[in-house]
């Protein structure tokens, strides 16, 4: 997880608890992240991606980058169960993945995207792809 994530508002309080996990208060106000594939662009907000802590004042940050910049993939992202819990997919092998959104999950309402495996953007950011 790129730590310029956590360098806004409320979200500093978060805390990275090892090498790869983020803790934050369930108070922390997490940003809204956009997932950029061809035309349209996906959102998930801080609910979804987090994950409440049992018996705790705590939520874990479902979110997990590769690379972090320092690696040919640069500031890559694995696009995986907290991204495809919230948006329907199907897959033409070789060929695409369609994700599925409803209206205001997406830039683009209830339509379809088709994401060719060329490289994505997050939140503006060039990330590696699948």
């Amino acid at each position: 997880m790129p730590n310029a994530l956590f360098s806004n508002g409320g979200s500093r309080s978060c805390s990275l608890s090892s090498s790869t996990l983020y803790v934050c208060p369930t108070q922390a106000r997490l940003p809204r992240l956009s997932f950029t594939f061809g035309n349209y662009s996906f959102f998930l907000d801080g609910s979804d991606y987090t994950l409440p802590i049992a018996r705790t004042n705590y939520v874990i940050v479902e979110l997990q980058s590769w690379g972090g910049g320092s690696s040919s993939l640069g500031d890559s992202w694995i696009i995986g169960d907290t991204f495809l819990k919230k948006f329907y997919s199907s897959y033409a092998t070789n060929q695409s993945v369609t994700f599925y959104c409803t209206t205001g999950t997406c830039a683009e309402g209830t339509a379809p995207a088709t994401a060719q495996f060329p490289t994505p953007d997050v939140g503006g950011a060039r990330v590696g792809s699948a």
